[in-house]
């Protein structure tokens, strides 16, 4: 009895597969690649079962001997054989239960492998991040989101900038103005604009105070930034904005020059 326990137990941990999990990666953009989804099949065991034949004679009829003639003898009830049937059940038992400790044995490693992958992502992401500065993707979509104080562009300018025609009303006046705050992550592409920059829908200001008396060419830049985060989205351009600033900034100011031409800014 203990050596097919001794059997069943090396036989179902030599069918428990190695785990194939691979140290998590991150993206330029500090964002995890892949999960942390163990490979190990905890379902996946060869275990033996008992499939002895208990039938046996459960009767027989007298048997009479008469010097050295004997009649009778035979089997006249077949049955299974109790003695048989229950140990043949404790086999089995026997097997289930050793499949059962490992098959909780497995989950638990399968789990306690999920959970240290995911501790060295978090880990990583943070390094990452550390690493990166407040220039990573993530600050854009912070500074967009924040709750911070809005308003609609100076009144002025929104009738200079639809007067004419060349910008539609509803893309002037969906552009809102915010103070940086001190707590803010500038991301890197913006950290030397002294006066102020655009992400998204949203003008963020230095110095809020002094909205009413900036330029005109200002402001117009500040717009083609925001129809370009429109185009192509805060999370692409971002991502462009972090690797190539200057590709970006000289195709606004190609843009700014062609609309302070028609504006006279």
């Amino acid at each position: 009895m203990m050596l097919r326990l001794i059997t069943i137990v090396l036989l179902i941990a030599n069918a428990i597969p190695l785990s194939v999990l691979a140290d998590p990666i991150v993206d330029g953009d500090c964002n995890q690649v892949g999960t942390c989804e163990s490979k190990i099949d905890c379902t996946v065991y060869n275990v033996p079962h008992d499939e002895r034949n208990c039938r046996a004679c459960l009767l027989r009829s007298p048997k009479v001997c008469f010097l050295s003639n004997c009649t009778g003898g035979q089997c006249i009830q077949e049955g299974n054989d109790p003695f048989c049937e229950a140990q043949k059940a404790a086999q089995n038992s026997a097997y289930a239960a050793a499949a059962g400790q490992q098959k909780a044995a497995c989950e638990s490693a399968k789990a306690a492998e999920k959970a240290t992958c995911e501790a060295r992502v978090a880990g990583f992401v943070a390094s990452c991040r550390v690493a990166k500065g407040p220039g990573n993707g993530d600050a854009y979509e912070a500074l967009l989101g924040n709750n911070s104080l809005r308003r609609p562009l100076p009144e002025d300018v929104v009738s200079r900038l639809t007067g004419s025609g060349f910008y539609h009303a509803d893309v002037v006046e969906n552009i809102s103005v915010s103070p940086v705050s001190a707590t803010d992550i500038v991301p890197n592409a913006f950290a030397s604009e002294p006066t102020g920059f655009t992400i998204g829908n949203r003008v963020f200001l230095r110095n809020y105070d002094q909205i009413d008396n900036l330029a005109l060419k200002f402001w117009v830049t500040q717009v083609e930034t925001s129809m370009m985060f429109s185009e192509y989205g805060v999370s692409t351009l971002g991502k462009v904005l972090n690797d190539n600033p200057q590709a970006i900034f000289s195709l606004i100011s190609e843009k700014v020059a062609k609309s302070c031409g028609v504006l006279g800014c």
